[in-house]
């Protein structure tokens, strides 16, 4: 295995664990939904709106992990863009030195920050949504 295969697993994991996480989220909303009660009525046990702001954070946690990485690798590629055509260097030339290049690695730094971030958000809430439904189970007459 190569370094380069690592990346690989990595990519596709990330990628597999973000598409989960998502799916997640939105079944924990539409659960809380149907849990609290009254479809006609906006209050909800304080459990389940603990549960609903952690499934809601993982959500704009996702939307952020993608945001910003698209917004600082377009910024990184501008950069080299402009670096290659100050110095009139071919960056698809593959004997060009230059034009192979490795980008630094603090840039997925903000990444991994919002795709932790997200994984504890959604933890939470499934924590809380699970609190939730076992003291019902077990308040339950049997």
């Amino acid at each position: 295995m190569k370094l380069k295969d690592t990346r690989e697993n990595q990519y596709a994991l990330s990628a597999k664990a973000g598409d989960v996480g998502r799916q997640l989220a939105l079944g924990g909303i539409a659960v809380v939904w149907l849990l609290h009660g009254d479809p006609k009525s906006w209050s909800f046990p304080l459990v389940l709106l603990q549960a609903l702001v952690g499934f809601l954070f993982a959500l704009s946690l996702d939307f952020c992990q993608y945001w910003v990485t698209a917004t600082i690798w377009a910024t990184y590629a501008r950069r080299k863009e402009l670096f290659f055509k100050k110095r009139k260097i071919d960056p698809n030339d593959d004997d060009e030195p230059l034009a192979n290049f490795k980008a630094p690695r603090q840039i997925n730094w903000p990444a991994m920050f919002f795709f932790h971030g997200k994984a504890v958000a959604l933890i939470y809430g499934g924590w809380k949504l699970g609190w939730y439904m076992w003291a019902k189970i077990l308040a339950a007459p049997m």
